[in-house]
């Protein structure tokens, strides 16, 4: 009797869970039908195509051949391209919709973009992360109107974060705390580009414009009464400002043209007959802020002049090595000489590895950490290439079927290979 009410009891119980978990599952589909269902997409790269005076989301499949996403009309711009961490959906920006300006795009390959945003403010620089957090694929960051906003694709909404809103300080027991924050982010830049998370949500990473370039800010977003917001930390500044956040926790970042954070707070060591004098023209830093009371910034490289410059880091997969443009500044533009990799340490350039040289562009890695994905120009068109991190095995992707932009590669491993 005993073992019979036993199983009677491990199957109500299994029964149970079968149904809350298909519960779970409709309601899921209820409030987001397109989010739901997997998708295979190892290997993929999703890209943007230039033609007719605008660009579409393309993906590039395992067989080399272009799969374009439906409902297009030429002259429209998709822009902005990243992969959900889980591979099963691509997210891009676009104007398709005249009126709306620029909008968040949900894309599963083999159907039709649809939008999840709307109004009058553009949406840009979408974010998802950061690296290995659980709510990685529910919750991302994007900037609109120069704010920077969390966005949760189920829900198509999205919710201000920087600068701090008034609800979510903590400090704000006086009436002008609140206007205070703002001003010290208007004393930094005039708006956001871009922002990240770093491990375990406690900063976001930022980049603000401003009329002389760039700068670095660093929020604290975990506060409490007892703990309430920090002012923002102005970490670096210059003409541009590239950076990227690691699965262990640490920062990278680039400085394109060298400036001071705040003008007018130059450190007197740097002040020489009365002018600011800067202490580099072009640098590699890493950090940790978690760490940033304990630590340093740890110097990977330093460039006294426009002879050698560093662009758009990314880091490894594992955290362990750095992906970057090494190249120079001309009075126009950032001119690319080399791809290249060093490990992410003090000093790491003096152990770099060149993968590949030439006039490359936005480079990324493949998850598996083995090979790297990077836009050259080769017999007129801007082709998408792949290349072994040991410099091996470079192939051309997409030769001369048109030109593309910004390759992302699939998240997805599949743990048979």
């Amino acid at each position: 009797m005993n073992k019979q009410l036993g199983k009677r009891i491990v199957i109500g119980l299994m029964s149970l869970a079968l149904v809350l978990g298909g519960y779970r599952a409709w309601q899921s589909y209820i409030r987001d039908p397109g989010g739901i269902g997997s998708a295979d997409t190892e290997g993929m790269i999703a890209a943007i195509e230039y033609s007719n005076g605008g660009s579409r989301a393309v993906v590039i499949q395992r067989d080399g051949s272009v799969a374009e996403s439906g409902n297009y009309r030429s002259g429209v711009n998709d822009r902005e391209i990243v992969w959900q961490p889980d591979g099963n959906r691509i997210f891009f920006s676009s104007d398709r919709n005249p009126k709306d300006g620029f909008q968040i795009f949900r894309w599963k390959p083999g159907r039709d973009p649809e939008q999840l945003t709307s109004g009058s403010r553009s949406k840009s620089n979408l974010w998802f992360g950061p690296p290995g957090d659980p709510l990685a694929n529910e919750r991302a960051l994007v900037t609109q109107g120069g704010f920077v906003q969390e966005f949760v694709p189920a829900d198509k909404t999205t919710s201000q974060l920087l600068p701090p809103v008034e609800k979510n300080r903590s400090n704000t027991t006086e009436g002008g705390a609140g206007g205070q924050m703002d001003a010290l982010y208007a004393r930094l830049g005039s708006s956001f580009k871009e922002a990240k998370w770093t491990k375990d949500r406690n900063w976001i990473l930022a980049v603000m414009s401003r009329e002389s370039g760039e700068v670095l800010v660093l929020q604290n977003v975990k506060s409490s009464a007892q703990e309430p917001f920090k002012p923002p930390i102005a970490i670096a500044a210059g003409e541009k400002i590239d950076f990227d956040v690691s699965v262990t926790g640490d920062v990278v970042f680039s400085i394109y043209a060298f400036e001071f954070p705040v003008p007018e707070q130059v450190p007197k060591e740097f002040v020489k007959n009365g002018r600011a004098v800067p202490p580099y023209r072009h640098a590699l830093m890493l950090f940790n802020p978690d760490r940033l009371q304990q630590e340093d910034m740890k110097p990977i490289a330093y460039s006294p002049d426009d002879q050698v410059a560093f662009r758009q880091p990314k880091f490894s997969p594992d955290g362990a090595s750095i992906l970057l443009l090494a190249g120079k500044r001309t009075p126009n533009s950032f001119l690319p000489t080399q791809l290249a990799i060093v490990p992410a340490q003090i000093g790491g350039a003096s152990l770099k590895a060149t993968v590949a040289s030439g006039a490359i562009f936005e480079p990324a890695w493949f998850p598996d950490g083995m090979s790297i994905v990077f836009v050259k120009s080769e017999g007129g068109k801007r082709s998408i290439f792949r290349i072994g991190k040991d410099g091996g095995d470079l192939r051309n992707l997409t030769g001369t079927k048109g030109d593309f932009g910004s390759p992302s590669v699939s998240p997805q491993i599949k743990s048979t290979k």
